[in-house]
């Protein structure tokens, strides 16, 4: 049994399968999803998991170079992006919230949390260690 680290079997193998410059999003509970794109969905209720939550356990993991986030979310969840990604306010681009969506299909992983913040979706882009 792992000590610690990411516990949940299918997510724990999606994240193995990520490569430089890979997408993957962090969903909120809303987010309409594409059919054709790996989906974890870690989704309890309403709320739970949160996004925070689950972004502080999976980024803890991994390395990014870059984020995608609407426009239209706030400041609190950029800070949140910024922090778990550790990445600057330049390795952030801002679309809107429906090209953040159509762009979703060119992820390789979808994670789908429980959370309900207005335009909470977040799409990283992932680095390397070295």
């Amino acid at each position: 049994m792992l000590k610690h680290g990411i516990i949940n079997p299918q997510l724990n193998e999606a994240l193995s399968y990520l490569g430089h410059t890979d997408a993957f999003v962090f969903a909120d509970a809303g987010l309409p999803l594409p059919e054709d794109v790996a989906t974890v969905d870690l989704t309890v209720t309403f709320g739970l998991p949160t996004m925070e939550d689950v972004m502080r356990a999976v980024m803890a993991e991994l390395v990014v170079e870059g984020a995608t986030i609407a426009e239209e979310c706030s400041n609190e969840f950029t800070s949140l992006v910024q922090e778990t990604g550790k990445l600057s306010d330049a390795a952030i681009t801002r679309v809107t919230h429906e090209e953040l969506k159509a762009s979703l299909s060119h992820a390789k992983l979808i994670i789908r949390t429980g959370d309900t913040t207005p335009f909470a979706n977040v799409i990283f882009r992932c680095g390397v260690p070295f």
